[in-house]
């Protein structure tokens, strides 16, 4: 299937959003578990979330730090940044306080949006010299007290008690408001609160960091348009139409995981997305994942026992069985160049992994289009 391009000029987020509302209206394009949203919908979301950070005073150019594993709020703020020409930037998972303080320094970010099982980990970021004016918690802080501060207090007291020394870099300042992540305002529909117009195709829409293997982790700018190509291209290359349903455990702040969203944007189909990838439990819970998330399952062919696959080779299962893979979700938050990127797995009766080597990334079996896990070795 052909994916019709947007024109030139019109090549932006906000033009993607409103012409999927247009097209597939009511049709599901994203949905977290037992919970979805439309295509109409999401047009709204942004602009209602735009709504909190304009009132926050992110505006056009500013960057908007998010650390949230993949839930709804993650797409609100990315589409939000997108609406009035502020760009996002996905913090890995992973990172502790001091990869945290870099990257918001790097960025100059003056709002963080953080989950709340992740807030102790500013105890240990250097946030002193930041750009940094406020913190929204999505969830409940976890600390010894109610409050956000003082769970980022409590924790950097612990850390004292347990190292026996001061932890790096100042004490949260007072300055940087912690608040939780304000509600949705009601009545705020795109038609009332319409995107950034001065928006353009060559304006950055998010700063993905890479997973500083060998230095310090670098911003890469990724702009409207790059979304739109992405999309555009992956979706028909892949042959992704209206009635398919991408399925990915990837986390959000990877580059393949945005890509499944502009797929199925610009595809008019749904995007079913799960917390992880573990080999203890996600094999196991494959069909029920299908069943719950709506793709109908034809065709299995490269994920078969090992024994029954039809490039079967004993010497060759030998060698993968000595040299499995160690698949597990964690490994997937590491950044994009620790991916399994052209590599699909096979799990065999004993539960072993063997990687096999193949040129796609995606495999299309019947109307769900399955990403590779990601692997480490």
């Amino acid at each position: 299937m052909t994916i019709e391009a947007l024109a030139p000029g019109e090549r932006t987020l906000p033009a993607m959003l409103r012409r999927g509302a247009e097209r597939h209206g009511d049709r599901a394009l994203v949905g977290f578990g037992a919970r979805s949203w439309s295509h109409r919908d999401l047009p709204r979301l942004a602009a209602a979330r735009a709504a909190t950070l304009r009132a926050a005073g992110v505006g056009r150019g500013d960057r908007v730090a998010v650390m949230l594993s993949n839930r709804i709020e993650l797409i609100e703020v990315v589409v939000a940044c997108g609406w009035i020409g502020a760009a996002a930037v996905p913090i890995n998972t992973a990172a502790m306080g001091p990869q945290i303080g870099y990257v918001l320094g790097d960025c100059a970010a003056r709002l963080l949006v953080i989950e709340g099982g992740f807030v102790e980990r500013l105890a240990t970021a250097d946030l002193g010299d930041r750009a940094l004016e406020t913190t929204w918690v999505v969830g409940e802080a976890t600390g010894i007290d109610t409050t956000t501060r003082a769970a980022i207090v409590g924790s950097r007291t612990r850390h004292e008690a347990i190292r026996g020394a001061t932890p790096p870099g100042p004490p949260m300042p007072s300055r940087i408001a912690c608040v939780p992540l304000p509600p949705l305002p009601d009545g705020i529909d795109d038609a009332a609160h319409a995107a950034d117009p001065a928006i353009v195709p060559a304006d950055t829409l998010a700063v993905l960091y890479t997973s500083g293997t060998t230095g310090p982790a670098k911003g890469v700018l990724c702009s409207h348009a790059q979304l739109h190509w992405w999309g555009v291209h992956s979706a028909d290359v892949l042959g992704v139409g209206a009635d398919d349903v991408l399925c990915t455990t990837l986390p959000l702040f990877h580059i393949n995981a945005l890509n499944t969203f502009a797929q199925a944007s610009l595809a008019g189909c749904r995007v079913a997305y799960e917390p992880r990838f573990s080999l203890d439990s996600s094999v196991l819970q494959f069909h029920p994942t299908l069943d719950r998330t709506g793709p109908r399952l034809e065709i299995w062919n490269d994920f078969l026992p090992a024994a029954q696959h039809p490039d079967h080779d004993e010497d060759e299962q030998d060698r993968g069985d000595e040299a499995a893979a160690d698949v597990d979700g964690r490994s997937g938050e590491q950044g994009g160049s620790e991916c399994g990127h052209g590599s699909l797995l096979e799990v065999d009766r004993r539960g072993s992994i063997r990687r096999r080597q193949r040129s796609v990334l995606i495999l299309r079996t019947g109307t769900l289009k399955i990403a590779s896990a990601t692997t480490k070795t």
